[in-house]
């Protein structure tokens, strides 16, 4: 049987079943009425079935659909399948709304999982239309086969840290489909020479997130083949130039004199007000800053128009000659250019193309968007009063250091790690706000969606730190049109 083979325990019964800790998705509408999950065993062991069991009472009827199955370890997708309802679970439909039901399915674990490490799986189930019905997620630690003969054995195995090298090939291979990288390494030296460097990454994933201190966590995502040196050379690249002026453009500064914290919103979100573009990836080429003259840019835009436009970095990567393209630049600098150039042309109209860390040759085949031309750009003072309250008026370019092994494996929570203020990478505060007490920056990056939170991280707000948390208060700026 394949390891990632899902087999069925084609029944649904009536009845209780014992707990195990779930939540319903963020965003889901529970029709299913889900009212316990139960696993066996728990906590499961690699190589064995772990059968999964979802009881519920739904609040409409059930006449059919699928259930997709989706477990990930570390952040890497070991499996994902998709059931139908009826024929496969074994309802009998329609089955109608009211009547409680419980039903299971159950994963193999593949014997090279590593014990120790959480997976999580997320159960959810569409309707023959594809509207979601409900959908399941939960945590489940994988424990260690006990070995009767060899009393030594299991103690090693308790209290070693490093993950045995079948399962770091286990995973690397999974993490090598999910990405797309199977025939991406040059010779058998490359690939073995990769899965150390993975193997190492992992290593420090599961050391922080085993770290009770944290307040965030760490995943695997397609940066694990990097070190960190390799990652900071491919995917970050501000310049720390002098800004330099452009045409007629002024620059201001936003100092927040008088201002106090307590007379500022408690929080500010202006993704969900409109004003921020979907998470775009700046591939291999260091047009970081780019992509957050965009973003303030496209916010500005917004909040004049009330219309949400996307505009072009690679514009500004290709055509703009005092910044230097893959090789870095500052957002200053770019606020100024579009103004010299008369504006800047959308996405559509002149599309990203350097994602693989080459600059082509500037093209004047776009035509700028109306009303995109920046009078001023601000820079704001170096106190965390003055970037709230400009925060507070609209999206705003920042630089941080983004470096470390914390920005390369982000996952989720409030980053509250050491990091230094030698800045190296442009992003965008979309807002701020509180997270079960912790402070926090709301922040939109360019490495694309499948990073961190959705591709943003909150960063802590209010560190006592001299430039804030990584020297985010050191470059702030944002334009005006």
């Amino acid at each position: 049987m394949s390891p990632f083979a899902l087999l069925l325990s084609a029944a649904f019964y009536l009845g209780a079943v014992s707990a195990h800790d779930f939540s319903i998705c963020s965003g889901v509408s529970d029709k299913i009425g889900v009212t316990g999950v139960s696993l066996s065993p728990d906590p499961p062991v690699g190589g064995q079935d772990l059968k999964i069991t979802i009881s519920g009472t739904p609040t409409v009827d059930v006449t059919g659909g699928t259930l997709s199955a989706t477990i990930k370890v570390l952040g890497i997708q070991i499996a994902s399948v998709d059931f139908d309802v009826c024929k496969d679970l074994g309802i009998t439909c329609p089955a109608a709304k009211g009547k409680a039901l419980s039903g299971s399915f159950t994963y193999t674990i593949p014997s090279a999982a590593p014990s120790g490490v959480t997976a999580s799986v997320e159960a959810t189930v569409k309707d023959t239309s594809s509207n979601e019905l409900t959908c399941v997620d939960m945590s489940v630690k994988v424990g260690s086969t006990y070995s009767a003969t060899s009393p030594m054995q299991n103690l090693r195995s308790t209290a070693s840290s490093s993950m045995s090298r079948k399962s770091v090939e286990f995973l690397f291979e999974s993490w090598r489909k999910e990405h797309g990288f199977v025939h991406d390494f040059k010779d058998a030296e490359e690939f073995v020479k990769r899965m150390d460097i993975f193997g190492d990454n992992i290593e420090k994933i599961i050391a922080h997130n085993n770290h009770h201190k944290h307040s965030w966590t760490m995943s695997m995502n397609e940066f694990g083949h990097l070190t960190g040196e390799e990652f900071k050379a491919k995917y970050t690249g501000l310049n720390k130039k002098r800004p330099v002026l452009y045409g007629d453009v002024e620059r201001d500064v936003h100092t927040a004199e008088g201002v106090l914290k307590s007379d500022l919103s408690d929080s500010v979100d202006w993704t969900s007000k409109g004003a921020v573009t979907a998470v775009k990836n700046q591939g291999q080429c260091g047009s970081c800053w780019a992509f957050s003259t965009t973003g303030s840019l496209e916010g500005a835009y917004y909040l004049k128009n009330g219309d949400l436009k996307s505009f072009s970095e690679q514009q500004l990567v290709s055509c703009d000659t005092i910044d230097s393209g893959c090789n870095g630049g500052l957002m200053d600098n770019a606020f100024g250019w579009i103004e010299s150039n008369g504006g800047i042309c959308s996405e559509d109209d002149y599309p990203y193309t350097s994602s693989g860390g080459t600059a082509a040759s500037c093209k004047n085949t776009c035509t700028a968007v109306s009303g995109s031309t920046p009078t001023k750009y601000t820079d704001v003072s170096k106190s965390e009063t003055a970037l709230m309250s400009a925060v507070e008026k609209q999206p705003v370019s920042i630089a941080i250091e983004a470096d470390q092994s914390a920005f390369q494996f982000y996952n989720s929570g409030v980053m509250t790690g050491t990091c230094g203020t030698n800045l190296d990478h442009g992003v965008l505060v979309v807002g701020y706000g509180t997270d079960d007490g912790t402070d926090y920056w709301k922040v939109k990056n360019s490495w694309g969606a499948t990073w961190g939170m959705d591709g943003y991280i909150l960063l802590e707000r209010g560190k006592s730190q001299s430039g804030g948390q990584c020297g985010l208060l050191n470059s702030a700026s944002y334009p005006t049109l």
